[in-house]
């Protein structure tokens, strides 16, 4: 018998039944109900073994970058299922806000978390940041100063 690279080789037995010859299937979606909304999805599905190997869906509202709320559940094979959050909010002219979560079901913790304030003077063309970033494996807390320039990029420290 030769395999499908040419080489020869024994066949004994029956059939191997871990074999698959199917490809994983891929679907996406995105649907806007309404203006400022979006739900969206996708997915990797194995057929041969019948489990998901990628699967996310969420919602978004989003009026801008800086006013935003984002929600999604995320399914990696066995390996993890997340919650991810992520709101950015400028209550003012002058201050904004965006934090982020990711929150693992099965560990039953936060995994992932960052809230970064800002300020932005009259201008718009440079801004001053806080970011506090936390995560728990592992378990580390740091604190970044930043200065952004807009359309060049952000240091900090």
């Amino acid at each position: 018998l030769l395999n499908a690279a040419g080489q020869a080789f024994a066949a004994v037995g029956g059939e191997d039944q871990h074999v698959s010859r199917s490809s994983d299937l891929f679907a996406r979606f995105r649907v806007i109900p309404a203006r400022d909304w979006t739900l969206f999805g996708e997915s990797l599905f194995n057929p041969g073994d019948s489990v998901y190997t990628m699967a996310r869906v969420g919602g978004q509202w989003r009026k801008s970058e800086l006013n935003r709320v984002l929600l999604e559940y995320r399914l990696t094979r066995d390996l993890s299922e997340d919650i991810y959050a992520q709101v950015n909010f400028r209550p003012f002219r002058v201050v904004g806000l965006k934090t982020t979560a990711d929150y693992s079901l099965q560990n039953g913790n936060l995994t992932e978390g960052s809230a970064t304030l800002t300020w932005y003077p009259r201008s718009e063309c440079w801004s001053v940041g806080f970011k506090v970033d936390q995560t728990t494996r592992p378990n580390e807390t740091s604190f970044r100063l930043m200065f952004s320039l807009s359309g060049i990029g952000t240091v900090g420290i």
